[in-house]
């Protein structure tokens, strides 16, 4: 496995009910092989895990659909069973504030240097900044 390619660390678990598992399938397991992972992150007690994913499935989709995946999945240790949040977003500072916005640390959910893409101008940079700062997107996907 590529160090890029998801390991979403479900081995053991089942989704909460039958719902989540089609919402899953259809939403992110179906595409897996199509997700490379730009940040994610794991909570240190292996509860929460977060991704910022691009999917390179859409670019053969409909033109100007977000490539951008922000997958929030959480687990019960006791019951070994997963829920799941995401959203498909147009921007890395989209995504990580959506993220953000649903406990993941701000500094675990950096994309490293050189992956994504650069601002094009100024205006860019500080609209890309304003949205991560503040945290002015975390629209509810919720499932």
């Amino acid at each position: 496995m590529s160090k890029y390619e998801p390991d979403f660390r479900l081995d053991g678990y089942e989704a909460v009910n039958d719902h989540v598992a089609d919402q899953f399938w259809s939403h992110i397991g179906i595409e897996q092989d199509s997700m490379t992972v730009l940040a994610e992150h794991h909570s240190a007690d292996a509860r929460h895990s977060f991704f910022v994913m691009h999917n390179r499935a859409v670019t053969w989709g409909i033109p100007g659909e977000p490539q951008l995946v922000a997958l929030h999945l959480k687990r019960d240790h006791a019951a070994r069973t997963y829920q799941f949040d995401h959203a498909e977003l147009p921007l890395p500072s989209m995504a990580q504030s959506w993220l953000i916005a649903r406990g993941c640390p701000e500094e675990a959910i950096l994309l490293p240097d050189g992956m994504g893409t650069a601002p094009a101008n100024e205006a860019t940079r500080a609209c890309r900044q304003m949205i991560f700062d503040r945290g002015s997107w975390s629209g509810d996907t919720s499932t």
